[in-house]
């Protein structure tokens, strides 16, 4: 199992764990058994458990197709978001992302390994794939690889 990016523990106490370098994605039970396990091309980095029980999933780049993919509760793919959903295909590397109901999805947009620091950084892109807001290149920010937003917290001014 090499390359574990990212571990949740789910609602039910059950943890799932994205496995970049085997892709896929596997439910272990609290003392850690396989519950289930799903291949999932692209290199899994990170997950989120929705409210309906519905999973989201990071896919890096590992088959140069960078995106977020929900499972449902049988772990089928229901949605997609790619750069054939996007103007201007700006998505490098899929890390990092946070799901909040009603805002979107907020998403990191890893730059690394010395490829430069042309694409946005972080992006929020809405379920019906509207881009709402985007992080652009800037000096001093080489990349971002995660991203937390604190639902109803203060901004600054």
């Amino acid at each position: 199992m090499a390359f574990m990016r990212n571990a949740r523990k789910l609602s039910g106490g059950h943890y799932l764990v994205t496995h970049y370098g085997d892709q896929k994605l596997t439910e272990y039970d609290a003392r850690g058994r396989v519950v289930r396990s799903v291949g999932l091309p692209g290199g899994p980095h990170s997950v989120q458990e929705l409210p309906d029980g519905h999973v989201l999933v990071s896919l890096a780049d590992k088959d140069r197709n960078p995106r977020i993919v929900e499972l449902d509760e049988d772990w089928d793919i229901v949605w997609t978001l790619s750069n054939e959903d996007l103007p201007g295909a700006p998505l490098r590397f899929c890390s990092g992302f946070q799901y909040i109901e009603g805002q979107g999805l907020y998403l990191t947009n890893w730059q690394g390994h010395q490829r430069g620091n042309t694409q946005p950084h972080a992006l929020l892109v809405t379920r019906s794939k509207r881009i709402r807001a985007v992080l652009p290149p800037m000096p001093g920010v080489r990349s971002l690889s995660h991203i937390a937003v604190v639902p109803g917290g203060k901004t600054g001014k």
